[in-house]
């Protein structure tokens, strides 16, 4: 079929889901989630975003959606740079599932594109760093 697209440079995307297993990083990942906030409030969005700032994460896409559950009741749907293995990551799902209401992992999978493996690289070992001098610092208590 010809002319479907409708911009020259369009490209599809497949994804294989599964339910059982992730696969392993390959350095150059991504990860989704579904974010259910508590409420919507002043500021909640603001929250999720900032948890992402502080270890240097960058999003890859946001989108709000609505859940269904009543008037003003959203979601928001996150594409970011990482593997669910990487500390970093780890790190910040962990804060957000205290916070949120519920998150949703979707799945950690290659990326399309190469570009994020120094970005990312940095904010691991920042991460290992800061987690090194906390336990450092832990070790002092008798």
């Amino acid at each position: 079929m010809e002319s479907v697209e409708d911009h020259r440079d369009n490209q599809t995307r497949f994804l294989l889901l599964c339910n059982s297993r992730v696969p392993p990083p390959s350095g150059h990942d991504k990860t989704s989630i579904v974010v259910f906030q508590h409420h919507n409030e002043p500021g909640s969005l603001l929250g999720i975003l900032m948890e992402f700032e502080a270890r240097r994460i960058d999003l890859t896409r946001l989108e709000s959606r609505p859940t269904r559950r009543g008037l003003g009741e959203y979601c928001f749907m996150l594409d970011f740079e990482g593997h669910i293995s990487d500390e970093v990551v780890a790190d910040c799902l962990r804060a957000l599932k205290m916070k949120q209401r519920d998150i949703k992992f979707l799945g950690s999978f290659p990326a399309a594109n190469a570009s994020s493996s120094s970005r990312q690289r940095v904010s691991e070992e920042a991460w290992t760093s800061s987690d090194e001098w906390l336990t450092g610092l832990r070790r002092l208590i008798h």
